[in-house]
């Protein structure tokens, strides 16, 4: 992928944060990254939560003995509870209990609300609104002391994060210094420099964190760089331009440190734990789909031997994740001497009736689950492109190669706004990366439940 270099000259740099006058300039230095252990890397990264998960626990306890008549209504309290308040424990630069708070409220009577239905079973719905009120002012206590204990422990170079800042000096000035001058936000500056350092090409986690404060450059230039600090770290912020203007929103993904915001960029899919539920999801759908579709899938393959001679399936090589060739399973369609010389082809192109009516049906690409079950494709991915094409495509369309980061997809964000055959590559590509940008288990379900009637009217069309 090409190197995103964030450089830029005086002139055409725009200052995202006004350096004070005197300040020092602080260089573009390049730290010792090679010598950061990947193992304290994924630690760092969990401890926040971790330790904050461990202070819930301790005090949800405490709060049960509000209602020690009910023994079971407590723990399934606490335990609810507990599992509510995940969703409030992230990793955050800035620790604010006040901030966090109406967050916390919600979720202990959310929990609350779970537990009314077992305590009017047991007839004890007082205990009940105690324990919620003690579960709601120890765990604001618990966090406030924790929150010290952490901001401490940062102070004195414990638990902080190594942190790749990059960008031009005048922009990354005010970020390198707020960051030296304030060690309770838990970042470890240990390199700045105008790009990633090469080597980052690997796909190693080379920091923790990384900050990217460009005054200006390519918009291109910008997004390689972004997807590629992604990919390379656990937590990517951006300071947005111009700062001063954004609002200081207190989502969580927007951090403001003494005045300063940091817009956290979603963590890389293939990081998350959820992305394994993704595989188990994949291989559940495809073993009961083949199941249920069975018997259509007998007299399909009946129907394609007795149209016309040669192997009822059609393997034909695609470019899959991190650009792997594998062999994508379809109906035949076409009689076995066709050329496949045409990116794509109109329904009525095919010279075997019964190959149309597949091919405008999709039936044809049912056999793609069998490359599910073997793990070459996804059920929701960018659709993989033959060789010949995605080669010369990678070098002509800009982002061409992002879409290969994750696994191809039988289905897609493209396929589903109406994206096949002869249209916009553009605009395949701008859909592929943001569904992976912002990829989520519960719009793989989307994006199956809207495969449909994008097939139904890709049929009429």
């Amino acid at each position: 992928m090409t190197e995103a270099n964030l450089a830029v000259d005086d002139a055409e740099s725009a200052l995202l944060v006004q350096s004070p006058p005197g300040a020092k300039a602080f260089e573009p230095r390049l730290g010792p990254l090679a010598t950061v252990d990947p193992r304290r890397i994924a630690l760092l990264g969990r401890m926040d939560r971790v330790v904050v998960a461990l202070a819930d626990f301790l005090v949800l306890g405490l709060a049960a003995g509000t209602n020690i008549s009910h023994p079971w209504l407590a723990v399934t309290f606490v335990s609810v509870c507990f599992i509510a308040l995940a969703g409030a424990r992230r990793s955050r630069l800035y620790l604010s209990v006040l901030d966090e708070s109406p967050s916390v409220a919600t979720r202990v009577l959310v929990a609350a609300v779970i537990c009314v239905p077992l305590a009017v079973l047991v007839d004890d719905a007082e205990g009940l609104i105690w324990q919620t009120l003690a579960s709601l002012l120890v765990v604001l206590i618990g966090r406030t002391l924790c929150y010290a204990g952490m901001r401490s422990w940062r102070t004195r170079g414990h638990f902080r994060r190594p942190t790749l800042l990059l960008g031009a000096p005048p922009a990354t000035d005010p970020i390198a210094r707020l960051l030296e001058d304030h060690p309770e936000f838990g970042l470890d500056v240990v390199g700045i420099h105008p790009r990633l350092p090469d080597g980052s090409q690997n796909g190693q986690r080379l920091a923790n964190q990384v900050v990217i404060a460009s005054g200006g450059g390519k918009e291109n230039e910008l997004i390689r760089a972004l997807r590629r600090s992604v990919a390379v770290s656990t937590d990517v912020y951006v300071v947005p331009q111009p700062a001063a203007l954004v609002p200081a929103s207190k989502s969580r993904d927007m951090e403001v440190i003494r005045g300063i915001p940091l817009v956290r960029l979603p963590t890389y899919p293939m990081y998350r734990a959820s992305w394994q539920l993704k595989r188990l999801f994949d291989i559940v759908v495809s073993v009961v789909a083949l199941v249920l579709l069975s018997p259509l899938l007998a007299v399909v393959a009946l129907g394609v031997k007795l149209s016309s001679k040669g192997a009822v399936l059609f393997r034909q090589p695609r470019v899959g994740r991190s650009r792997q060739l594998f062999a994508m399973y379809k109906f035949r369609t076409f009689p076995v001497d066709h050329v496949d010389d045409k990116f794509s082809r109109q329904h009525d192109e095919c010279p075997l009736r019964f190959g149309r009516f597949l091919r405008r049906s999709s039936i044809d690409e049912l056999p793609q689950l069998l490359n599910v079950l073997r793990g070459d494709m996804s059920l929701v991915g960018p659709r993989p492109e033959r060789p010949h094409f995605a080669n010369p495509l990678s070098e002509s369309v800009f982002d061409y190669e992002n879409r290969h980061r994750v696994p191809s997809g039988i289905t897609g964000a493209a396929q589903v706004n109406g994206l096949w055959g002869d249209t916009s590559i553009e605009e395949r590509i701008l859909l592929d990366n943001r569904y992976i940008d912002d990829w989520s288990l519960w719009g793989d379900v989307l994006i199956l439940l809207r495969t449909v009637p994008a097939v139904v009217r890709k049929g009429r069309s």
